[in-house]
């Protein structure tokens, strides 16, 4: 059975479900996420509504499950709320490819402090053990971060977005 067959045997929403088998046929008619976009009605872009995001991610991953950057790119395309489309096709992706199939000028410009891309693969193994050896998950235990960091990071985004916030409020704006 196939991954969306199987999805929408779990499905109870009908409008959810009919974007789903949308998206099951825009694959077997080898649609473009633009053309995908249209049949559902979303020309001005996807919504956060999770009618209109999950299927335009789950399109655009099994369109392009072993490219994560096509994936992407054709989400991102469809415009609307990318940061949230991003993120979803970018997981999906990502989970199937492996870290190494990311494009490393991606990874390289990572700046996540106290977060680092040392961090983020041994937090990928670790879920991948998880995930793949589950009669492991008693010894996987949580892979440490300077937690510190976390409150002195969000002290300095605040105040950086505080201050383009007061900038915006004073002429010349």
């Amino acid at each position: 059975m196939s991954f969306l067959a199987s999805l929408k045997t779990r499905i109870t929403q009908m409008e959810l479900f009919e974007a789903i088998q949308a998206v099951e046929t825009a694959l077997q008619d080898n649609c473009s996420a633009h053309e995908l976009a249209c049949r559902l009605g979303l020309n001005e872009g996807i919504s956060g509504y999770i009618v209109h995001t999950v299927p335009a991610c789950l399109f655009c991953w099994l369109q392009n499950p072993d490219n994560v950057r096509k994936a992407l790119e054709d989400v991102i395309l469809l415009g609307g709320d990318t940061d949230t489309t991003g993120a979803i096709t970018g997981a999906l992706t990502g989970a199937m490819v492996g870290f190494s199939q990311i494009p490393a000028e991606w990874i390289n410009g990572l700046r996540e402090w106290p977060r680092s891309v040392k961090w983020i693969r041994k937090l990928s193994e670790e879920l991948s053990l998880a995930f793949f050896a589950p009669d492991r998950f008693e010894c996987i235990r949580p892979v440490r971060l300077a937690w510190y960091g976390v409150p002195l990071r969000n002290l300095l985004f605040t105040a950086v977005v505080l201050k383009h916030a007061f900038r915006r409020v004073f002429p010349p704006y």
